[in-house]
């Protein structure tokens, strides 16, 4: 069983296809998590191209944001797991959609939880216990992972990058010029 995380760009709304992708934190959704699902899906469907992909649908509620995607006979990719919609994710990774998370890879596209102890409300120690257990004790690994970042200290914008399979963090200028490279993924960058 694996678990990967990928946060790539995405299409500006309502752009020309032959523009530029755009991180997610520089673009403002005015449909909300709807038209982020919508702008992410075309990318989502590429990462996959190739594997069988089937889109299986919306995992509760379209309002929710989390497309289940299923390719290959082991691999469940889902997008925009987050703090407010993690629930039916957590319950997706216990099995109770279909065994295939159980032992194949999942992949959480553009995920945006942060820890357990922010999920929920603090009365929901079931759904935080399941968070702890699932996320982050899950064994989630990034396979790629680009985001805007500043440092407020350094007074610094750009990008933080990791794209497996190599190891290290990088941080660039909004340049592009390399500052830095990182064993783990820097703190202090937003």
């Amino acid at each position: 069983m694996s678990r990967i995380t990928v946060t790539m760009p995405v299409p500006r709304p309502g752009g020309a296809a032959e523009e530029p992708l755009v991180l997610m934190d520089d673009v403002n959704f005015p449909g909300g998590i709807r038209q982020v699902f919508r702008e992410l899906r075309p990318s989502v469907e590429a990462l996959l191209e190739g594997r069988k992909l089937e889109f299986c649908g919306m995992l509760e509620a379209e309002a929710d944001g989390l497309g289940v995607f299923k390719a290959d006979p082991d691999l469940c990719a889902v997008t925009l797991v987050g703090d407010i919609n993690v629930a039916p994710f957590l319950r997706l990774l216990k099995g109770e959609f279909g065994s295939s998370p159980l032992t194949g890879i999942v992949i959480a596209v553009n995920p945006w939880w942060t820890q357990s102890s922010a999920i929920g409300n603090p009365w929901q120690t079931g759904l935080r216990r399941d968070a702890a257990r699932l996320l982050d004790d899950g064994g989630w690994k990034p396979l790629y992972y680009l985001e805007a970042v500043s440092s407020k200290s350094d007074m610094v914008e750009g990008s933080l990058l990791f794209c497996y399979p190599y190891t290290q963090w990088m941080v660039y200028d909004i340049a592009g010029h390399l500052l830095g490279e990182f064993d783990n993924k820097p703190a202090g960058v937003k």
